[in-house]
């Protein structure tokens, strides 16, 4: 008797919890009560990447080389230089360097980025085959490099700046002339120069296999079976033979500037020719540099672009590149392209002001006082009028150095037209960045915009279902159930 009585208990106690099972199962689940989030709410644009994908800012990486180099600056200006005003020159020299480093360390990000597009984007395609036209066309509109390293070199530029540095090189490892009267000027200067146009020669080659590299896929792209793929292939012929004969007439001029702008400091046509071909070819190679950079426009252009732009749909590749810029080794490009600029820059104003305190050192060297003690030999007392007009018939400064320093002066325009150029390379690097990035902040913040729309509107249905799904179970729940009952069993007495 006991053990049906513990039967039916654990009987009943089974069909309680099974029944108590049945009610848990039938219930649907509720919406969070935070729920998604607001559609009204704010959204910033640090939060719609990862903080280390965000170009916009510098990274501690960056500060530390930053911190390092300018320690190392100090520790040498302490313990290697005499404090003379030809300490800025080595010290220009050495921000050049750091600059030379940056590009080169960007141009090898570059590569691997745009070979590692190119066949991300070689394996999508298969994927979804398109048209050659369509595929060139998009891959002409958006250059692969730029937009994607926000900047590049191409070989010629880089070979312009390579031959400068070294006829600078050779000038100065020959004759002293022109080196910094300070104590650096021995052997620091020329260490750093040296070390800068080894790192030229190895971005010259850097640049020259990722430039093959892009026109071997551009050639497997695009294709020449329609018209318009012959146009475009015409079109890229004539700008590559434009900007080839652009370096070739830069360099032309250049040599031209060194032959009549020379000086006579190192009394040696060789020596004064290199290194005034030197400055000038250095200041030209900026021409073609400049004209290769994208987006190169006036504001009034770069707005009609845009509404062009506006109005015109993406191709699937383009947006492919658009979305790709903000990976890991893109990003990291960006940020040492804009440390070349940055570098270049304070090199490029340090040059400038070290020539513009020193530039009568290019005046004729002549010792006034000689000259006069000689005519006055020669001829006895003359009147100072007859030395004076003596001495500016012989091409000697008679009042003011500067009024006849045309050399001087055409050097130091040359200083000031390469602070210029990396101003204006900098410019339009922020311009340009600032933009795509806020359009590209901008187009996903109203992508999350919808997402949260889409969402609030799902879980309005799913909370409209799970109410009516919870008033049936209500329903349920007030009809009565059949109770299970125990059997009375009496005792044995």
């Amino acid at each position: 008797m006991e053990k049906a009585t513990a039967a039916s208990e654990v009987k009943g106690g089974e069909v309680r919890k099974s029944d108590y099972s049945q009610n848990r199962k039938s219930r649907s689940p509720r919406p969070s009560p935070q729920g998604p989030s607001s559609p009204n709410k704010p959204c910033k644009a640090t939060d719609l990447l990862p903080a280390d994908e965000v170009p916009s800012g510098w990274t501690a990486g960056e500060s530390s080389v930053w911190l390092a180099f300018l320690c190392s600056c100090l520790v040498g200006y302490l313990c290697l230089s005499d404090g003379e005003i030809s300490a800025l020159l080595t010290l220009s020299a050495a921000f050049y360097t750091l600059s030379i480093f940056f590009l080169v360390s960007n141009a090898r990000v570059c590569s691997i980025t745009t070979q590692a597009f190119c066949k991300w984007h070689s394996a999508s395609g298969a994927a979804q085959p398109q048209s050659a036209s369509s595929s060139s066309e998009s891959l002409q509109l958006f250059s692969i490099s730029h937009l994607l390293c926000g900047g590049c070199m191409r070989p010629g530029s880089a070979g312009l700046f390579a031959i400068a540095l070294l006829a600078r090189v050779a000038c100065n490892l020959r004759r002293p002339a022109y080196l910094p009267n300070d104590r650096t000027g021995d052997w620091l200067y020329q260490t750093l120069e040296v070390l800068s146009a080894l790192l030229l020669l190895l971005l010259v080659g850097v640049v020259s296999a990722n430039s093959r590299f892009c026109r071997d896929f551009a050639k497997q792209t695009k294709g020449a079976t329609s018209q318009a793929d012959g146009n475009d292939q015409t079109e890229g012929k004539l700008a590559e033979t434009t900007f080839i004969s652009g370096c070739h007439f830069a360099l032309v001029t250049a040599v031209a500037c060194g032959l009549v702008l020379k000086h006579d400091m190192n009394e040696s046509f060789f020596d004064d020719f290199a290194w005034a071909f030197a400055l000038y070819a250095e200041t030209l190679a900026f021409i073609p540099f400049i004209s290769h950079q994208p987006f190169v426009i006036s504001e009034q252009k770069a707005g009609a672009c845009a509404k062009k732009e506006q109005t015109s749909s993406l191709t699937p590749e383009g947006k492919q590149l658009v979305d790709y810029r903000y990976r890991k080794n893109p990003v990291l490009a960006r940020r040492l392209w804009r440390q070349f600029l940055f570098a270049l820059v304070i090199s490029r104003a340090i040059q400038m002001v070290f020539w513009a305190v020193t530039f009568e050192e290019f005046a004729r060297e002549m010792d006034m006082d000689a000259v006069s003690e000689r005519l006055t030999e020669q001829s006895g007392d003359l009147s100072q009028e007859f030395k004076n007009n003596t001495l500016d018939r012989q091409g000697v400064p008679g009042s003011s150095a500067a009024t006849l320093n045309i050399r001087g002066w055409c050097s130091l325009v040359a200083t000031v037209a390469q602070l210029c150029f990396s101003l204006y390379l900098m410019k339009v690097y922020c311009f340009t960045q600032g933009q795509l990035e806020r359009e590209y902040f901008d187009n996903r913040k109203n992508t999350s915009e919808r997402k949260d729309k889409t969402e609030t509107s799902s879980c309005a249905a799913i909370g409209t279902s799970a109410s009516s799904t919870a008033d049936a179970a209500g329903e349920d729940e007030v009809k009565p159930r059949s109770l299970v009952r125990k059997r009375f069993v009496p005792s044995p007495k």
